[in-house]
């Protein structure tokens, strides 16, 4: 008569350890690079958002890896971020407000000549793809009505 399974064995013990591990994580602690960052109740903006945004330098902690998607904790909830929107090394707190609101110090720094230069590289690309040039025209047009004042208290 065959004596019962030992739940010992090496031989189980492994098959248990290959069964659990991809659904078993440690939690792990990272910080926000970028400027604001909302954690989603899935994994995309299509699903509503769990808590306040983060701001950059702030820590999250990490629950499980699910491709390009991090399951994170937030309080008594669980979100999810892009990994592409966090590192694991700390950050600081980004003070300079202007050029966090136009996209980075050397957005600021940004001549009107280079501004008309990328816009003919634009119009140029439209053209040879035959693409309607009128939308970015009015986008151009639009981001040319907003001040740097209403970028830094839009930030």
């Amino acid at each position: 008569m065959p004596s019962p399974a030992n739940p010992f064995r090496p031989a189980f013990l492994i098959t248990l350890i290959i069964i659990l591990a991809p659904g078993f994580t440690f939690a792990e602690d990272v910080y926000v690079q970028r400027p604001s960052l909302t954690v989603y109740a899935g994994k995309g903006p299509v699903y509503p958002a769990v808590g306040q945004p983060f701001k950059k330098g702030d820590k999250l902690t990490i629950i499980a890896h699910e491709g390009k998607w991090l399951k994170v904790q937030v309080g008594d909830q669980t979100g999810y971020v892009f990994e592409e929107a966090i590192s694991v090394q700390p950050i600081a707190a980004d003070n300079d407000k202007l050029g966090k609101a136009i996209g980075g110090s050397e957005a600021s720094r940004m001549t009107s000549s280079a501004g008309g230069k990328a816009f003919g590289e634009a119009q140029a690309y439209a053209k040879s793809r035959n693409l309607d040039p009128t939308v970015l025209k009015r986008m151009l047009a639009s981001r040319a009505a907003i001040t740097p004042q209403v970028w830094i208290d839009f930030a």
